[in-house]
């Protein structure tokens, strides 16, 4: 058996893919997007967040990478973790969307679809903030027979969030349904039934908000008594770790210990 190549700073999976870059914010945790900070020393490439910005599509080469990793992935024997996308949401739709992108957006949107069946290999993560639209979306027969290698996500970074939007992530049929609470900007009680995996983590950077340990220790709780693996990415500012001692990983982004032990667990 040979290993993954990881091409990823994320720490949940190997890979990223963006068909396009660039995005409109629509909720609390939009608020300090890193990927609107990068982009905006090099909207050229990265695009123009908002209504009235730009989508820049992928380049062929960028198109042609993950059929690389699925071939590298079937030779090695290893599933390797896609996150779709880093820098745009793919289930983002016209109404924030400028109306000169939107032919482009929606023939690359078409060509994931394709590119998805193509890498039978690969476990796509299709992480959203606008769960409303995904079955409008995907293909038509996706729906009737979820495809194995997709797993659907959303973003839940408070109550409000959470109360809205897993319900429609749990209208999609799907092979693997999860959640991501970062930045987690308050104490959420969680749906969990029919959620196959829960990440967390604390905002880092610039002007990051505050994350309590309490809430963080609430929803491993509730992971445990749902038996939902949970991904415990980072405390985000240093002042949210409760664990001083704890630098296994760069105090920008404050360690990730939790109760003294490393919780990174997938769905099986």
């Amino acid at each position: 058996m040979g290993q993954v190549v990881k091409n990823s700073k994320i720490e949940w999976t190997e890979h990223t893919f963006n068909p396009w870059r660039g995005c409109t914010k629509v909720s609390d945790g939009c608020g300090n997007c890193y990927a609107d900070f990068m982009s905006q020393r090099n909207p050229k490439v990265l695009g123009i967040w908002g209504k009235n910005g730009t989508r820049v599509t992928a380049s062929e080469s960028k198109w042609h990478e993950p059929l690389e990793w699925d071939r590298e992935s079937r030779v090695s024997g290893i599933r390797a973790k896609v996150f779709c996308a880093s820098l745009a949401d793919i289930f983002e739709g016209i109404e924030t969307m400028p109306s000169s992108a939107v032919d482009a957006v929606e023939q690359a949107r078409s060509r994931l679809w394709g590119l998805i069946q193509r890498t039978p290999n690969l476990d796509w993560l299709l992480l959203t903030k606008r769960p409303e639209n995904i079955a409008k979306m995907i293909p038509a027969e996706w729906l009737g027979n979820p495809l194995t290698n997709v797993w659907y996500g959303s973003s839940v970074e408070n109550q409000a969030m959470a109360d809205r939007r897993i319900p429609l992530l749990k209208a999609v049929p799907a092979h693997i349904r999860f959640l991501s609470c970062e930045p987690l900007l308050g104490r959420i009680q969680l749906e969990l039934s029919d959620i196959d995996w829960v990440i967390v983590g604390g905002e880092s950077g610039a002007g990051a908000r505050p994350m309590s340990a309490d809430w963080v220790q609430d929803i491993k709780y509730q992971c445990e008594r749902a038996g939902v693996p949970l991904f415990f990415k980072q405390w985000g500012k240093p002042a949210n770790n409760p664990n001083p001692q704890d630098y296994t990983i760069g105090l920008s982004k404050g360690g990730y210990l939790l109760d003294g032990v490393v919780h990174r667990q997938f769905p099986a």
